[in-house]
């Protein structure tokens, strides 16, 4: 399954800011995945989350 997410992503990026900055988000063009995996806290975020369906990796 290939999801176009694209224009959400547009429309959130200029957006005007809320009251919380949010530095994470994604730069254009760069794989979802590889960016989560270079964010410690998306990492263990992820870890948790896998871990409580009781898959292991």
């Amino acid at each position: 399954m290939d999801w176009d997410i694209s224009e959400a992503y547009e429309r959130y990026a200029k957006a005007k800011p809320s009251a919380v900055e949010n530095s994470r988000i994604r730069p254009p063009g760069k794989d979802i995945f590889e960016w989560l995996m270079e964010d410690p806290e998306s990492t263990r975020i992820a870890d948790e989350m896998i871990s409580e369906t009781g898959w292991k990796w």
